[in-house]
C-alpha cells in the first residue's frame, strides 16, 4: 500500500491494470491500519513504568514542543474571523448570566450541546472584544497545550522522552489540525482534547487516589460538553486499565458519569440530536450503515491521520 502510494505521489494518477490511482483514499487506509496494528503491537514491548526523566528534562522538551507548535502556526494570529466565527463572536461578546443559564439548560439549535466552548467564547470575549488576533492568540495557546499534553500522554504510555517529544511536536504540527487550531469555530475540538487528555494523565496517575478521580471525572464532563467525540472516553480509560492491569473498579464511575451524560443531552433534545440527514429527516447518526461506518473507521480515518494531503492540488 505504501509504495501504491509513493508511485502516486512520485507519477501522477496512474493505472495498473484494472486498477486506477488516481486519489488513493484506500490505499492510504489500509497503510495506516496496518501500521497502527504493527505500533499497538510493539506497545506490548515497552515498559509497563515510566523511566525516570528528570523535571529539567521534561520542561526542556516541553517548552521546545511549545515553540515548534507557536512557530508552526503563529501565521493565524494575522487571519481575520472567517465564516461561522462572525457569529460565535457575536455570542461571545453578547453573553451574559441569562445566556449562561439558559445554554446548560437547553440543546442548541444545531443539535449539539456544547456549553463549555460558549463559556470559552465569552471569555474571550470579556478579554478581547472584536480583536482577532486576541482570538486567535487563545486558540493557539489551547492547541500548545494540547501538543505538550500529548507529549506527557506518550511519556505515560512508555515512550522514551524523544520518542514522547516526537509525539508532541508531531501532533503540534500535524495536517489535521491546522482548521481546528486557526478556525475560532473549531475551539470545541481544541477543548475537547485539552480536557479529555487531561483527564486521561489524571486518571493514569490517580491509582487509588479519590481526589485525582474526582478531578478525571470533572475532566471528563468538561471534555463531553466541549464536543460529543469526548463521551469515548471511558472506553479510552478501560483500555488503559487492562493495558496497565489496573482494577477496573475505578473505570465504573467514569462509565456511570458518560451514562448520566448521555441521558441528560437525550432529554433537552428529545433523542440522540446532532445532524439531521436531509434525505430522511432522521437524526444523521441513526441513519449511519454498518458499511460505512466500517469503513469510515476502518479505512478512512487512517488516510487523514497518516496522510494529510490534498490530492485534488497535484
Amino acid at each position: 500500500m505504501a509504495a501504491v502510494v509513493a508511485a502516486r505521489m512520485l507519477f501522477g494518477p496512474y493505472r495498473f491494470g484494472p486498477l486506477s490511482v488516481t486519489t488513493p483514499l484506500n490505499p492510504e487506509g489500509f497503510f495506516g491500519l496496518a501500521i497502527t496494528v504493527l505500533l499497538l503491537i510493539q506497545v506490548s514491548a515497552w515498559s509497563a513504568t515510566n523511566a525516570i526523566w528528570t523535571k529539567r528534562s521534561a520542561v526542556l522538551l516541553a517548552l521546545s514542543v511549545a515553540a515548534i507548535s507557536i512557530l508552526a502556526l503563529r501565521g493565524a494570529l494575522g487571519i481575520y474571523f472567517l465564516s461561522d466565527d462572525f457569529a460565535v463572536v457575536n455570542v461571545g461578546n453578547a453573553w451574559t448570566a441569562a445566556m449562561f443559564r439558559y445554554t446548560i439548560a437547553h440543546g442548541q439549535g444545531d443539535g449539539f450541546f456544547r456549553p463549555v466552548g460558549y463559556v470559552s467564547f465569552a471569555l474571550d470575549a470579556k478579554l478581547g472584544g472584536f480583536n482577532s488576533v486576541l482570538w486567535h492568540a487563545s486558540a493557539l495557546a489551547i492547541h500548545t497545550a494540547n501538543s505538550v499534553l500529548v507529549m506527557f500522554m506518550a511519556r505515560r504510555l512508555g515512550a522514551s522522552a524523544m520518542a514522547a517529544g516526537f509525539a508532541g511536536a508531531l501532533f503540534a504540527v500535524h495536517g489535521v489540525h491546522p482548521e481546528a487550531a486557526v478556525w475560532i469555530v473549531g475551539r470545541f475540538d481544541l477543548l475537547a482534547t485539552f480536557f479529555l487528555l487531561s483527564g486521561l494523565l489524571l486518571f493514569g496517575v490517580a491509582g487509588s487516589r479519590l481526589a485525582l478521580h474526582a478531578a478525571a471525572l470533572a475532566c471528563f464532563a468538561l471534555a463531553a460538553f466541549s464536543k460529543e467525540a469526548a463521551f469515548i472516553f471511558p472506553l479510552l480509560v478501560v483500555g488503559y486499565a487492562l493495558w496497565k492491569r489496573q482494577p477496573l473498579r475505578w473505570t465504573v464511575p467514569y462509565i456511570a458519569l458518560a451514562a448520566i451524560q448521555f441521558a441528560y443531552r437525550w432529554s433537552l433534545f428529545g433523542g440522540i440530536g446532532g445532524y439531521i440527514n436531509p434525505a430522511t429527516g432522521r437524526p444523521a447518526a441513526l441513519s449511519l450503515g454498518l458499511g460505512s461506518t466500517i469503513k469510515a473507521v476502518a479505512v478512512r480515518l487512517w488516510t487523514s491521520l497518516y496522510f494529510p494531503l490534498n490530492w485534488s492540488n497535484d
